[in-house]
């Protein structure tokens, strides 16, 4: 055997890589960036990172269920204050739908007429335009708002995805359990957490949807009834999923509920300047109800018939005190119109005056 194998190795400092230069670093950096284009697989690091670190690395949760469940309301409560600030743009926009509606009313008129030449339908135009964009602007609204409460649904989504890649690729989950479900990567025998997420997602809709009993509409209805029937016809369909998905999806309405509980806070409505609500669902922040099932069978009919006097007599008193102000609109929506009544008489002029000159033009034969 060669002597150098009997020789004891030679103790050596570890080696220390130097400094990383600029270019490695601004690598780095974007790589970082880059990787913000997976979202799922942020996802699936934040859902290690709470079941395996926690906040400041001293709450681990070390359970599975409870992550998923934890997570959902998070990330609920951060998507919270876009879905609160897209539903108060829309009632502020309800507010003034008559007007909105009266001046896009009068662009159509204004573009079909054809006693008005282009320029003087491009000027009106824009005249009702500015007028609609003021009036926005006075009851702190806009239309294009409507759509800021989409910019979270990547999010719920892509962490959707997530737990459904993690029921694939993490083996803790087979042996993590959650009440009577033994194993998060297959569903639920008994089929009951799906029709549990589906009754607290429904619960969530029916208390948001009391703000808004003075909307009778058949649209409305149509809307009302293809959410309630939607999601139970989404929980059936889905209840062949892992049961990890329905923690994540019953966190994010425990999440959500926190929405409706504060829109019937009036303290909170007056603070963050929200309109009114209809008659009706303004009544039921009150306290005054009209008999529901419970009261008709229980209580006698003078009772039953006193709680529907008193909630149609509460429904009247709030409809007379309901006042719109929109001083502004009546005043530009004027000075639109005597431009308009302006350009119309400007044309009829110049059309009266090129017929003088041909009555004043002399016939050829003379």
């Amino acid at each position: 055997m060669p002597a150098v194998f009997e020789e004891q190795p030679i103790e050596v400092d570890d080696y220390i890589r130097p400094d990383k230069t600029f270019f490695e670093k601004l690598e780095d950096y974007w790589d970082y960036l880059v990787s913000f284009m997976s979202p799922v697989d942020r996802q699936v690091d934040g859902m290690r990172w709470l079941h395996d670190s926690g906040p400041l690395g001293m709450l681990p949760i070390g359970n599975w269920p409870i992550t998923f469940l934890v997570y959902g309301i998070v990330l609920r409560l951060i998507s919270l204050a876009p879905s609160l600030y897209a539903n108060r743009n829309a009632l502020r926009l309800g507010a003034i739908s008559g007007p909105l509606q009266e001046i896009s009313n009068n662009i159509k008129r204004v573009k079909n007429d054809k006693t008005l030449s282009s320029d003087e339908r491009k000027v009106v135009t824009e005249g009702y335009n500015r007028v609609k964009n003021a009036l926005q602007a006075k009851h702190g609204c806009a239309q294009w708002k409507a759509g800021i409460n989409l910019l979270t649904a990547p999010i719920m989504m892509s962490a959707f995805m997530a737990v459904n890649r993690m029921t694939m690729y993490e083996s803790d989950l087979e042996t993590a359990s959650l009440l009577w479900v033994t194993d998060l990567t297959m569903p639920d025998p008994t089929m009951m957490l799906p029709f549990i997420c589906a009754g607290s997602f429904i619960v969530n809709f029916e208390l948001s949807q009391s703000l808004q009993q003075g909307s009778r509409s058949n649209s409305a209805i149509y809307i009302r009834w293809a959410m309630r029937v939607g999601v139970l016809a989404f929980a059936w369909y889905f209840s062949s999923q892992p049961a990890a998905l329905f923690c994540y999806w019953l966190g994010t309405a425990i999440g959500g509920s926190v929405q409706p509980l504060l829109l019937r806070s009036m303290a909170f409505r007056t603070y963050f300047k929200f309109p009114d609500p209809p008659s009706a669902g303004k009544v039921a922040l009150s306290g005054i109800r009209p008999p529901n099932f419970i009261d008709r069978m229980t209580k006698s009919k003078e009772a039953v018939e006193e709680l529907s006097r008193k909630h149609a007599d509460a429904i009247k008193a709030s409809a007379q005190m309901k006042v719109q102000h929109i001083n502004d609109f009546d005043v530009s929506a004027m000075a639109s119109r005597v431009g308009e009544e302006n350009a119309a008489n400007n044309a009829a002029e110049k059309k009266e005056g090129s017929d003088d000159k041909k009555k004043r033009r002399k016939p050829r034969g003379f």
